[in-house]
């Protein structure tokens, strides 16, 4: 995407990355209610509680091939 600005890519990465991080503890915290909170099914909840921070910080887990 050469035509994306940067820093715009780079806020919204943390903004994801801070999404992932709060996800992962409500979850911890309170499975039940953490889906409930976030509006996950067990599948979804389940695949973020899996995700390492190196996964969580690499832009390109989730780009479409």
């Amino acid at each position: 995407m050469p035509n994306v600005d940067t820093t715009v890519l780079g806020d919204i990465q943390e903004v994801n990355l801070s999404y992932l991080m709060l996800a992962q503890r409500l979850l911890r915290e309170n499975y039940a209610a953490g889906m409930y909170r976030l509006g996950f099914d067990s599948d979804v909840a389940d695949i973020v509680l899996a995700r390492t921070f190196h996964q969580q910080s690499d832009s390109n887990v989730f780009r479409p091939i």
